[in-house]
């Protein structure tokens, strides 16, 4: 049982590190500064992508889809520092989980994993 428990808690322990090696792997530097609004971080052990038009809905309320769930943008999910590394679309984080450095399913709906939103430019 202790084997099993040390194990655990080294896998738990080091799947940051390693997620955020993932990120950094997968030509995602340019969100490595990225924090939204809360001061919060949105890179390390979470992952930032592009995301599609269609998944972005901006009136009345920003809106965007995450894994099927429609999940309103807060005030705070909105960037403090970071730049988009492409304006061609908006961008999103959504935390992942990685254990040994396989992702697996996360806990917490999309909307409470929605960290940060950096709109399309609309000019």
């Amino acid at each position: 049982m202790r084997l099993w428990l040390a194990a655990f808690a080294a896998a738990i322990t080091f799947a940051p590190l390693h997620a955020h090696e993932l990120h950094q792997g997968h030509e995602q530097v340019n969100y490595s500064d990225w924090r939204n609004k809360a001061d919060r971080g949105c890179c390390n052990n979470y992952d930032c992508r592009p995301i599609e038009d269609k998944d972005v809905h901006m009136s009345p309320v920003t809106e965007v889809n995450v894994d099927g769930e429609w999940c309103a943008v807060l005030p705070h999910h909105y960037l403090q520092t970071g730049n988009a590394p492409d304006w061609n679309s908006a961008h999103v984080c959504v935390q992942k989980t990685f254990v040994n450095g396989i992702e697996v399913k996360p806990s917490g709906s999309a909307c409470q994993r929605l960290l940060c939103f950096q709109p399309k430019p609309l000019f």
